[in-house]
């Protein structure tokens, strides 16, 4: 029977396919906001970012002052809708994830035929890429995608699952504390998480929400646990949790820690797993056998692991102890790598 180490390094792990270049055309919008009392909010700042292609592959998306709550938030909510869109997650995957998620705070516009108010910063994301799906004459459910440019789901999500519990409460006693769940599926893999934090309706519970399906995304789509863990930890908020030992400082950072103990306590290294996964692997080199044995070749020397050159030079750098740079590409190794 596998090891869990080996079941997730058996996944097909999405790669970056639509990576951000240096020339990308970008929309920028801004949304003035209101609570549901009509009290205005800060402006929300929505800035979509395309490749040549016209595969939205960036978002940006600003509220308020840094290190405020919703500036956490919404910096959380960019960074991981931008990796997933970066390593092949249809738009269509957040279109019916995020429509619809109701917060207290609500941006809005005003257009020719009214005003138009949205239910949430989500729902308003989830709104803009329905407009870019729509323009490229994609089908809105992605079950339906059939050209084959993004990636598919990896994972499995079954009715039922083990799930791991845990509380944990940031701010003062009166702040509403974070309920965290962990699913794993048949073969022990995190494949869902569930956040639940203040009252339906309330902009920590929208966070909460939106937050959990994004991670729960980027998961069943294939997206290594490490590059997601990574994005969220060291995220700063104005709220903290002291648990465990340690300092959370805000909610993407507690729960990208917790994904990397989730797995440590079940044996895995999540950091080792994924450098192992993603490796560079140096391509086969042709060789021309007639130049074998007539000095051409050094047959008993392996390929440089960088340009895969066989012929080269290892010299150690001056003034270095141990560290060697390949002669064919400049390739360094040992102490200084």
């Amino acid at each position: 029977m596998s090891t869990l180490v080996e079941r997730l390094e058996q996944i097909r792990f999405a790669k970056e396919i639509f990576p951000r270049s240096k020339r990308e055309s970008a929309q920028v919008l801004e949304f003035d906001t209101e609570d549901v009392r009509g009290h205005a909010y800060p402006s929300v700042f929505l800035i979509l970012a395309y490749n040549d292609a016209g595969i939205l592959n960036q978002i940006f998306i600003n509220q308020g002052k840094s290190g405020a709550d919703e500036n956490a938030h919404t910096q959380g909510l960019a960074r991981l809708t931008s990796i997933c869109l970066q390593h092949g997650v249809p738009p269509q995957a957040f279109i019916k994830t995020l429509k619809g998620i109701d917060a207290n705070v609500r941006p809005f516009e005003i257009t020719p035929q009214g005003k138009v108010v949205y239910h949430s910063i989500e729902d308003l994301l989830a709104h803009r890429m329905m407009e870019c799906v729509l323009q490229r004459q994609e089908p809105l459910d992605p079950a339906e995608l059939t050209n084959g440019v993004y990636s598919r789901k990896v994972l499995d999500v079954p009715d039922e699952g083990d799930a791991q519990y845990k509380k944990l409460r940031f701010g003062g006693a009166e702040a509403p504390p974070l309920y965290i769940t962990f699913t794993q599926n048949g073969g022990g893999l995190l494949n869902q998480v569930f956040l639940a934090r203040g009252k339906s309706g309330a902009d920590e519970s929208a966070h909460a929400e939106s937050f959990a399906k994004l991670i729960s995304i980027s998961l069943q789509y294939g997206l290594h646990p490490f590059r997601i863990a990574k994005s969220l930890i060291g995220m700063k908020s104005s709220l903290t949790s002291i648990a465990d030992q340690g300092i959370y400082q805000s909610m993407e950072d507690a729960v990208g820690r917790l994904i990397i103990r989730w797995y440590a306590d079940r044996g895995v290294n999540l950091e080792e797993s994924y450098s192992r996964v993603f490796a560079t692997k140096p391509s086969p080199r042709k060789i021309d056998l007639d130049s074998l044995g007539n000095g051409g070749i050094d047959v008993d020397k392996d390929p440089c692991p960088n340009c895969t050159e066989l012929h080269y030079q290892k010299i150690e750098k001056p003034g270095t102890r141990g560290c060697f740079t390949y002669s064919c590409c400049g390739y360094e190794f040992g102490a200084c790598s």
